[in-house]
């Protein structure tokens, strides 16, 4: 056999084995995207019945959220039962909307956070901080997050965890409203989304022995700045309990 041939054999046996772990992560995928579906509905069913979010949709800017949200989960669910279905021609066409999709819910919190700046009496530095930018620290993540998954499109082990991680970085809006968390702790909330993070560490150790690096970086992002950002703003803004999303 000449030289060359053995990396070719080898080649082939990466990407045959690479193959085959894409097939068994099909059903994984699936039913994480579907529990995060059913999360999303019970949670806003849940506030709708028991808060004033009727009365929240008044505004045109939680409206457009709303309606940037409820795409993404669902183009996110549809994505994966494409790849489910190998449809994966559609499922390239469909990313590309997913993109300017993900630009323009970033784009919203952007202008969100200007609209509030340009409408906020005189404050402090530090309060048009924690105002405006700590509070979007889902958006900023899930921006990332996004981000690096479009950017590493052509590797798909790495790809559907980034965007994994980036659909459940949105979480952060849902889960805080789940009945019953607020009577366990004020961050028990964001437990909820590490529980999603975790069941993607415990596949891979189950599936492939090893923890994609995808969960390396993007895994610790969500443990800790969700929470952190709630503290800090506590912490550092006490007197704006009530007008930021910390409350």
């Amino acid at each position: 056999m000449p030289p060359s041939a053995a990396p070719r054999c080898d080649t082939m046996s990466a990407t045959t084995l690479s193959a085959i772990r894409g097939q068994n992560d099909r059903p994984f995928f699936m039913a994480m995207a579907l529990a995060i579906a059913a999360t999303v509905v019970f949670g806003f069913t849940w506030s709708f019945l028991r808060t004033d979010l009727a009365r929240q949709l008044h505004s045109t800017w939680v409206k457009a959220h709303a309606l940037t949200f409820t795409a993404w989960i669902l183009l996110y669910l549809c994505q994966t039962i494409l790849v489910t279905k190998q449809r994966i021609d559609i499922h390239r066409r469909l990313g590309m909307a997913g993109g300017i999709l993900a630009s323009v819910m970033v784009s919203l919190a952007l202008g969100s956070a200007v609209a509030g700046f340009r409408a906020s009496p005189p404050r402090p530095v530090l309060d048009y901080f924690m105002l405006y930018i700590v509070v979007h620290v889902d958006a900023i993540l899930f921006g990332t997050l996004v981000t690096a998954g479009l950017l590493f499109r052509q590797t798909p082990e790495i790809h559907k965890r980034l965007m994994f991680l980036a659909t459940i970085a949105l979480l952060d809006a849902v889960t805080e409203r789940l009945p019953l968390l607020g009577h366990i702790s004020s961050y028990a909330s964001y437990a909820i989304l590490d529980v999603f993070v975790v069941c993607g560490i415990l596949y891979d150790l189950l599936s492939r022995g090893q923890v994609s690096r995808a969960y390396l970086w993007g895994g610790p992002l969500i443990f800790i700045f969700p929470p952190a950002a709630r503290i800090i703003f506590i912490v550092t803004v006490p007197h704006l309990i009530g007008i930021g999303r910390p409350a």
